[in-house]
């Protein structure tokens, strides 16, 4: 979870570390467990690890690391108690951003969850099924001998984007070997040309496939694969006008031309405010997704 990102694209210590906790096996099952009961961020690990003590300027202790977490990338407020809460409701002059994501707003803690329970469920060639919460039944899932795959998983991400989603792909290399890669995609720009919903309605491509008018395709369908992770809509806001902010009619100065309306600054740029599901989507191979079995060289 970089701060400061003088690249494109980052891995670091943070997804650095959530890889080694998914090197093993139980661990992979529990965050998995986790991930479906829903459970706090906070109880996930990652952030506790030792290692990170001096791993990145003043977020050094797991307190400013969860602090980070919450608060910046995914808008929560900290409560008097000292447990953090949702995020405030989205407002295009009050509260149009999540955290510190320049000009977007969602719900990007359910968009990591997401990427992260697709990723894992590929690395173990095991069903998209959230019901399924007792460990000694994903356990058998993931070793049934038609599966039998523990394809080690790494993170990156991604910035600047105009809006918060993740990626999942993946790549087998035989019956029991393969690798998936997850890509966190995070916002920074404040325009893009880009489809505003990753659902393309009507569209008929045999390899495309969105989970709302079809049912999940199973990791195993083939060796290579690519989904997408986001909210269902992408909203364009159009910035305020930039005047002056008074809580009354504009006569509530009048006769006083000694006091003044306070001007709130201007923002740059409009704000994209994702809305809906937090879907998942298969690309067609004309669109930038890859089919089950790759594309064959023909010479």
């Amino acid at each position: 979870m970089g701060g400061h990102m003088p690249y494109q694209l980052e891995k670091g210590p943070y997804f650095s570390v959530t890889e080694t906790v998914l090197e093993d096996f139980d661990q992979r099952i529990d965050v998995l467990i986790d991930l479906r009961l829903q459970k706090d961020a906070d109880a996930m690990p990652t952030l506790e690890s030792d290692s990170l003590d001096t791993s990145r300027g003043n977020i050094q202790t797991e307190d400013q690391r969860r602090y980070h977490q919450n608060r910046h990338w995914y808008g929560k407020t900290q409560l008097a108690s000292g447990y953090w809460g949702p995020q405030a409701p989205f407002d295009p002059v009050t509260n149009p951003r999540t955290g510190f994501w320049h000009n977007w707003y969602g719900d990007a803690e359910g968009i990591v969850r997401e990427t992260y329970t697709r990723a894992i469920e590929v690395s173990l060639g095991i069903p998209h099924d959230t019901t399924v919460t007792d460990k000694s039944a994903i356990v058998e899932l993931a070793r049934r001998p038609e599966h039998g795959r523990f394809w080690p998983i790494e993170i990156f991400t991604r910035c600047p984007a105009p809006w918060f989603e993740g990626w999942v792909t993946w790549q087998s290399e035989g019956p029991s070997n393969g690798h998936v890669t997850v890509h966190i995609h995070t916002p920074s720009h404040d325009r893009s040309n880009l489809l505003t919903s990753p659902v393309r309605p009507g569209y008929t491509t045999p390899e495309y496939q969105d989970e709302i008018n079809f049912p999940p395709p199973l990791p195993s369908d083939g060796k290579r694969g690519m989904w997408v992770v986001a909210h269902l809509y992408q909203e364009l806001v159009n910035p305020p006008f930039a005047g002056p902010v008074v809580s009354g009619p504009s006569e509530a100065l009048d006769g006083h031309p000694d006091q003044k309306a306070p001007w709130k600054l201007p923002r740059f740029g409009a704000v994209y405010h994702s809305q809906g599901d937090i879907v998942t989507v298969r690309p067609s191979e004309p669109n930038g997704g890859v089919l089950a079995d790759g594309r064959p060289y023909i010479p």
